[in-house]
């Protein structure tokens, strides 16, 4: 009897064994899933999230680690700046089952605004929203001029005159008329708006355009450029990088202040021909150029499929 009881209990010892070394085997498969965000940024994150699971918030230097499943998603966060909180996003994260991923978000980790699906660096979007809006904001030409203050802004352009209240999401300041009429958006980038507008001007031509505006400096154009007419044609719609001078008749001329550039000179010639330039006209900082336009001066037609040049007096003679 004591051998029988002595050859179970070796028995039961051995079924034993082989039961921890199996649980020991399947150890693999009961790894948690995990993802560590470390923040080593210089700013706070908050609302920090990732498949549904809540980081909380995350100081600068701090770290956070939280089981999560399996799966490519972004980590959605808050930047608070001066009391307003901008939603953020990363690019996709990638979690493997059973791993632990680290992700560290630094000042140069790239991101999304989510509202605007505006993208650009956690440093450059606190150095955005750092700046202070209110202010009077110009072109480089001159022409436009945005007053931003507390609550209000104007827009003036020529003889146009607009007005109304803001509104401020992230980077993008939405401008809005008296009247709840959309005027347009504005973008903040490091120190300088990008404006979009569209509205009709005094001639009620609807006009949609672009600038880039810079805040308090001073825009004013350092050259000066002179079209002169010795042709014997009347010149009208004379442009030269999207600077327009007055009709010239001939002998006669036109100075303007420009911005230094290279561009053509378009012209239309009284019988309806449009032409410009064959050779491009450079102005540099600190010139004071004449450009003097004759019979010879060779030109293409707009007109011509084959763009060959020609001189003036020949183009405008080959026209009925």
């Amino acid at each position: 009897m004591k051998k029988i009881l002595t050859v179970l209990i070796g028995l039961l010892l051995i079924l034993s064994n082989c039961t921890d070394e199996n649980t020991d085997g399947n150890s693999d498969n009961n790894k948690k899933t995990m993802l560590t965000i470390n923040n080593q940024s210089d700013v706070n994150i908050v609302n920090v999230n990732y498949a549904s699971v809540d980081f909380g918030s995350i100081s600068k230097g701090e770290t956070s680690a939280k089981e999560v499943s399996q799966g490519t998603r972004y980590i959605y966060f808050s930047i608070k700046i001066n009391n307003e909180s901008i939603d953020c996003r990363t690019d996709v994260i990638t979690c493997d089952e059973g791993q632990n991923t680290n992700f560290n978000m630094t000042n140069n980790t790239t991101i999304v605004e989510t509202a605007g699906d505006t993208r650009t660096t956690i440093k450059n979007l606190y150095n955005t929203l750092s700046n202070d809006v209110t202010g009077t904001w110009g072109d480089a030409d001159g022409e436009v001029t945005l007053v931003i203050t507390n609550d209000t802004w104007a827009f003036v352009l020529g003889y146009s005159y607009f007005s109304g209240t803001w509104t401020r999401q992230g980077s993008i300041l939405t401008l809005t008329r008296y009247g709840n009429i959309h005027f347009g958006n504005a973008t903040l980038s490091g120190n300088d708006i990008q404006l979009y507008a569209s509205f009709n001007d005094n001639e009620r031509n609807n006009i949609t355009y672009t600038w880039i505006l810079k805040k308090g400096a001073s825009f004013q154009k350092e050259a000066k450029l002179t079209i002169q007419n010795q042709s014997s044609f009347t010149l009208i719609y004379t442009k030269w990088s999207n600077e327009t001078f007055v009709s010239l008749p001939p002998s006669f001329s036109d100075t303007i202040n420009v911005n230094a550039n290279t561009g053509y000179v378009y012209f239309t010639i009284t019988n309806g021909i449009e032409c410009r330039t064959q050779e491009l006209l450079t102005v540099v900082n600190g010139d004071n150029k004449t450009f003097t336009i004759t019979n010879n001066t060779i030109v293409i037609a707009l007109n011509d499929a084959s763009s060959t040049p020609k001189t003036l007096q020949e183009i405008a003679s080959s026209e009925p």
